[in-house]
């Protein structure tokens, strides 16, 4: 068994998850949301399920119906997970927000 062809897929899902991450994180510090990074995290997995399923591609290379099958559960599974990131983090942000923006009571 070659250990080079697994080297290369980590490497490279790597630095695509790494480059994604530092993307969001610069944006995430240009609009001062953080919570987007909780949301973005989960789509990592998206990203290293579909670099995977690219570079595996090829002749006499893993059964194709198989790798399709896990690019789409994880797909699947990553947007979940996004999804209820998300929505936890606007949740989140409303139950802070709303004591502040109540107006105060004089007496």
């Amino acid at each position: 068994m070659s250990w080079g062809p697994l080297l290369v897929n980590l490497g490279v899902t790597a630095v695509a998850v790494t480059v994604m991450m530092l993307a969001t994180f610069a944006y995430a510090m240009r609009t001062r949301v953080h919570a987007i990074m909780d949301t973005v995290w989960g789509l990592g997995f998206v990203v290293i399920a579909l670099v995977s399923f690219l570079l595996s591609s090829g002749p006499g290379v893993g059964v194709a119906g198989r790798r399709a099958l896990v690019l789409v559960l994880v797909t699947i599974w990553g947007l979940r997970l996004s999804a209820d990131q998300r929505i936890r983090a606007v949740a989140a942000a409303g139950a802070r927000v709303s004591p502040l923006a109540r107006p105060r009571q004089s007496g």
